[in-house]
């Protein structure tokens, strides 16, 4: 049997972020990840950085449990939903077919210097809600929440700060509340009957959807989120020149437009 986790682990497996790169036009917000939580996960947990590439963190769990290989063309349907939102918006034409969907799950989710970013409210893996494992470093489930909960909040507002990311996608509508606190000062107005909460600022459009399960956020229901995004007004000048990561104001953009527009104006 391992041996318990200590306080500096427990510490250390706080402090990650998220899988890929949080410079990118992409975010996704869930609750938590799925898992069993047991010290023999959280060691595994513990090799992370604080970033960590998606495919190259899963791949060195077999190093923790024999047999246990990652396959990464084998379709997550979490994953899966956040591939076909990526490529929806991007305009792809064939977005809804798995041969595509499968090849950016493997190639481009989740990559370090890529467009998406993973994140979760509750950075500790957990096989569901009602569960909570006996030789968890963090005694209950209840202490978790209101121990850790708020720091990440303050931590996902943070990061969220420095690098404005184009679309925001908040999933779990049990975690609305959560979600919506990452964002203070934005207002969010319901869509598709209700069933999507889009709010917008002078950098992102953030949507609350539901759980990233097939069954809910359906192909039909996501072409209905992205034709919601694409009918916001356009209303926010040179909004779209955050999309490095690093946000811009509108005069920002105006002098770095003007300084391009003139050096190709010289002679």
């Amino acid at each position: 049997m391992e041996d318990r986790l200590d306080s500096e682990d427990l510490n250390r497996l706080l402090t990650f972020q998220g899988y890929g790169n949080p410079g990118g036009e992409f975010w996704f917000v869930g609750m938590e990840e799925q898992g069993e939580g047991t010290a023999l996960e959280l060691r595994w947990r513990l090799t992370f950085g604080v970033i960590e590439d998606l495919k190259a963190a899963q791949e060195r769990r077999e190093n923790f449990r024999a047999g246990d290989r990652f396959n990464p063309e084998r379709l997550i349907p979490t994953w899966a939903t956040m591939c076909k939102i990526v490529l929806r918006l991007k305009g792809a034409a064939d977005w809804t077919n798995r041969d595509e969907i499968r090849r950016y799950q493997v190639a481009r989710l989740g990559q370090l210097n890529g467009e998406t970013f993973l994140t979760e409210v509750l950075p500790l893996p957990a096989r569901n809600t009602r569960h909570w494992p006996d030789d968890s470093p963090i005694h209950t489930r209840e202490q978790y929440e209101c121990e850790v909960r708020p720091r990440r909040i303050a931590k996902l507002r943070e990061l969220y700060a420095q690098h404005a990311p184009r679309y925001v996608f908040c999933y779990g509508k049990a975690n609305w509340e959560y979600h919506r606190s990452i964002f203070p000062d934005v207002s969010f107005e319901p869509v598709l009957n209700g069933r999507v909460l889009l709010g917008r600022n002078q950098y992102s459009v953030i949507a609350l959807t539901p759980f990233f399960a097939y069954y809910l956020t359906t192909n039909e229901l996501i072409d209905g989120i992205a034709g919601a995004i694409e009918a916001l007004p356009r209303n926010v000048p040179f909004a779209s020149l955050g999309r490095s990561g690093h946000p811009h104001t509108a005069r920002d953009a105006e002098e770095i437009l003007h300084d391009d527009w003139g050096r190709a104006r010289r002679p």
